[in-house]
């Protein structure tokens, strides 16, 4: 399913989220998936398996965005400084819902593309804390 608009915020009343939200809808082809990072395998000596699960299954998103004017821009980047990368989380709600997921980046580092003059791009990805 399509996201039609996507919003970022620091508490998950929706606090915040016209400081951190772009104006601008994210581009189609948003990636979805599961994260299974929790699972942990340990091996005996006679290279028997044996596994624990620390958390179950994670949701996970990859927002891109083509068209930001310098606005919608400065909004990502207080957002990315307002997580400091990974270590802080914040809130994200697709298309309306009243729902949000307590998220954390997934990356330390962003880059933001000049596409033309005052237009930037950048793809961001996130995942359930």
């Amino acid at each position: 399913m399509a996201i039609t608009s996507a919003k970022f915020a620091s508490a998950s009343d929706g606090t915040g989220n016209s400081s951190y939200s772009p104006s601008v809808n994210p581009q189609i082809g948003v990636g979805y998936g599961n994260q299974f990072k929790g699972v942990k395998v340990n091996r005996a000596y006679n290279n028997t398996a044996y596994t624990f699960e620390k958390y179950g299954k994670k949701l996970a998103w990859k927002l891109n965005y083509s068209h930001l004017n310098s606005t919608d821009k400065g909004k990502l980047e207080a957002l990315f400084a307002y997580t400091v990368g990974r270590k802080t989380n914040f809130f994200f709600s697709e298309d309306g819902s009243n729902y949000s997921y307590n998220v954390r980046f997934t990356k330390d580092s962003f880059e933001f593309r000049e596409v033309a003059v005052g237009v930037f791009s950048v793809s961001i990805s996130f995942a359930e804390d």
